[in-house]
């Protein structure tokens, strides 16, 4: 770790502090970190930013059939803390309690804010129409799940808190 640490310093040079993209530049990018930022921006109705991340990780190498269970696997645990939640756990227990890492809880909880249950598994059904029909070969994998990150950015709703949990 020291190593890499000393070579992280030399690479960043006389600037006052590291990003991300330093890191990613030295030891390449981690293909979870996007596709839970691809959820993520999606769950938000941010369609620009979640096509970008598609096409980040498209261009890194993943197959659209590896990042399609990765966007299921998030919205399946999105859909489980909100069920917690509306049984009354709070938002940070929820997250959690589904087993969201401390470095994500922030845009989790952001994106558990804005989704009600019945949206998020609306988008779990989307995702697995989308899973049938990459799995039987029908039409070009990359434009499915292009069209699938469009229809999820769809469902995000307008509103920006979610309602308390009613007891």
């Amino acid at each position: 770790i020291a190593d890499a640490l000393d070579t992280l310093t030399l690479y960043v040079g006389d600037r006052p502090s590291i990003k991300a993209s330093d890191v990613e530049a030295l030891v390449g990018a981690d293909p979870q970190i996007h596709a839970f930022a691809l959820a993520e921006a999606a769950a938000l109705g941010d369609a620009p930013r979640a096509l970008g991340l598609l096409r980040h990780l498209l261009d890194s190498g993943e197959r659209a059939e590896a990042i399609q269970p990765a966007l299921v696997f998030n919205f399946r645990r999105l859909c489980q803390a909100l069920e917690k939640c509306d049984s009354g756990t709070s938002p940070s227990a929820a997250a959690a309690a589904v087993g969201v890492k401390p470095m994500f809880q922030a845009p989790f909880l952001n994106a558990l804010d804005r989704l009600s249950l019945e949206q998020g598994q609306g988008a779990l059904h989307l995702l697995m129409g989308t899973d049938r029909r990459l799995k039987r070969g029908e039409g070009q994998s990359v434009a499915a799940l292009e069209r699938a990150v469009v229809s999820l950015c769809g469902l995000a709703p307008q509103r920006t808190r979610r309602p308390p949990p009613r007891h």
